[in-house]
């Protein structure tokens, strides 16, 4: 259905530039939490056995974005929060647009194919045809991210946020940005936001904790 676009901005990338790329397609997959767990000092540690204990299924809200945002913030059980967050990003995925939903999913597959420069042209087409789809810019910025251009992968985090500013994943990605430019103040302020959006962000609290000291002073 869709032809190979002709790519202008790929080239080739270091050892450096690959682990990044793969990084942000990992990103792309995972969703919010993502940006966060792309922090190359942060390696996947073995969960310890957890005693079983009864799941709690969280019913589809039927209502808008606000009803899941209000319940995620309201909400006290883990389980439930997460289940929260992941249907807000099931909502943010959806541009109104059938035809852009499907210029999305094609962009996300050339992206995983190793491809960010072909991704991006697709995502640049989705734009055209939905300006106002937050989440399109968020994807576009994870392909710039992977292809190591920090400043437009940022200009397209805050397109997303001036669109939608309670995007969970555009304030983490920002965060993971910031840090790489040694603004570690910006980072934590970045990070802390996207934590009280959505506090199922485990991960992100864990660099909060870890960063706290240094952004506000250790006790004497």
């Amino acid at each position: 259905m869709f032809k190979r676009l002709p790519i202008r901005r790929k080239r080739r990338a270091s050892v450096l530039q690959a682990s990044v790329f793969i990084a942000g397609a990992v990103l792309l997959c995972a969703g919010s939490a993502a940006w966060a767990q792309a922090q190359p000092s942060q390696k996947p540690k073995a969960e310890a056995p957890k005693s079983e204990s009864p799941k709690v299924e969280t019913p589809q809200v039927r209502g808008t974005l606000d009803d899941l945002f209000r319940r995620l913030k309201e909400t006290k059980n883990p389980q439930e929060a997460k289940s929260l967050a992941t249907q807000i990003e099931r909502r943010f995925a959806r541009s109104g647009s059938d035809t852009a939903d499907l210029l999305a999913a094609r962009a996300n597959e050339v992206f995983a194919e190793g491809e960010p420069s072909v991704g991006i042209e697709i995502i640049d087409r989705v734009i055209v045809i939905r300006p106002s789809w937050a989440e399109a810019y968020h994807r576009r910025a994870l392909m710039f991210f992977a292809m190591g251009d920090l400043t437009r992968a940022m200009a397209d985090l805050n397109a997303t946020l001036q669109r939608e500013p309670r995007h969970f994943g555009a304030l983490a990605g920002l965060g993971l940005i910031f840090q790489r430019l040694g603004d570690q103040k910006r980072a934590f302020a970045a990070y802390a936001k996207a934590y009280e959006i959505n506090p199922s962000l485990e991960s992100v609290k864990t660099i909060l904790d870890r960063m706290r000291p240094d952004v506000e002073g250790r006790d004497i």
